[in-house]
């Protein structure tokens, strides 16, 4: 009978256990099944959210207003890509449709001022060599027949060094398409100066030139003398001659060491500086010189 008992009482234990554990279960899966809903819902709000955000990021409306405001400053860049964008998320839209109306206009305007500007720069090129071979034309040229070197001036500089001058003149050797440019002070006078610097005056410019003595040429004949300086056209010699050209009034001072001479550079030599200037880069002379 005892043993009747117990085998009733452990066959009960073990049915109340089996149906602890199948309540367990159930529940579980219950939870489970209701995060699985949860996580569906949040995935779905998120794709809602996104929709709306990339709404609001790139809306036709939005894609529209800058592109209007992209065609105003004429970012061509940009409008172009804002063209890509909308066409990749509203295609054939309204929207998209004027977009690319806006970026053919802009194209167009920037094509019609290149072609404008091309234009513009061919007839100044064209006007700007005219006016060069013009210069070259006034040329006086002298050959050395020894050297091979030809000296290019103006048709009006002096032809002598006997004579008032501030020119300028360009040397082109045999063997070289290279001219190589010079400047030239010159003083004619009943006495002698022996010139040690020259002071040039352009407007409110001023200007100091110091030679060596001995890089001062000398010389007299019956009835006056003569000095007369050459020196190669550098940087500073470059801003020299610009500024007598430019000027309303220039002065040039040839100071000795106990006399000197002050005379106006005349306009006739202003024209005769700027016609070498242009004959010297017709003929291939270096903006490199004046960098010196």
């Amino acid at each position: 009978m005892k043993l009747r008992t117990i085998i009733a009482v452990l066959s009960f234990a073990t049915l109340l256990v089996g149906c602890g554990t199948s309540s367990s279960l159930s529940a579980t899966s219950e939870e489970l099944e209701s995060t699985k809903e949860s996580l569906e819902k949040l995935k779905t709000e998120n794709e809602s959210l996104k929709k709306q955000l990339d709404e609001l990021k790139y809306g036709p409306e939005k894609l529209l207003a800058e592109a209007n405001s992209q065609f105003e400053s004429g970012d061509i860049k940009q409008l172009e890509k804002t063209h890509e964008t909308i066409t990749k998320k509203h295609p054939d839209s309204e929207e998209e449709k004027q977009i690319n109306a806006l970026v053919e206009k802009l194209q167009k305007q920037i094509d019609d001022k290149a072609a404008e500007e091309k234009a513009t720069a061919e007839k100044l090129a064209a006007a700007e060599k005219e006016r060069q071979k013009k210069a070259t034309a006034s040329m006086r040229t002298r050959t050395d027949e020894v050297t091979g070197s030809t000296v290019y001036e103006d048709k009006t500089s002096p032809q002598y060094i006997n004579d008032n001058s501030f020119n300028i003149f360009f040397v082109t050797s045999e063997g070289s398409d290279i001219p190589v440019l010079f400047a030239r002070f010159q003083y004619t006078g009943d006495n002698w100066l022996f010139v040690n610097n020259y002071t040039i005056r352009a407007d409110d410019q001023t200007f100091t030139v110091n030679p060596n003595y001995s890089d001062v040429n000398r010389d007299n004949q019956v009835g006056g003398v003569w000095e007369y300086y050459d020196v190669v056209v550098d940087k500073d010699m470059y801003d020299i001659i610009n500024a007598v050209i430019k000027s309303n009034k220039t002065i040039i001072r040839s100071q000795g060491d106990e006399r000197h001479q002050d005379r106006t550079v005349t306009s006739q030599e202003k024209k005769a500086l700027q016609n070498v200037l242009d004959a010297y880069k017709a003929m291939g002379g270096s903006e490199a010189q004046f960098k010196l």
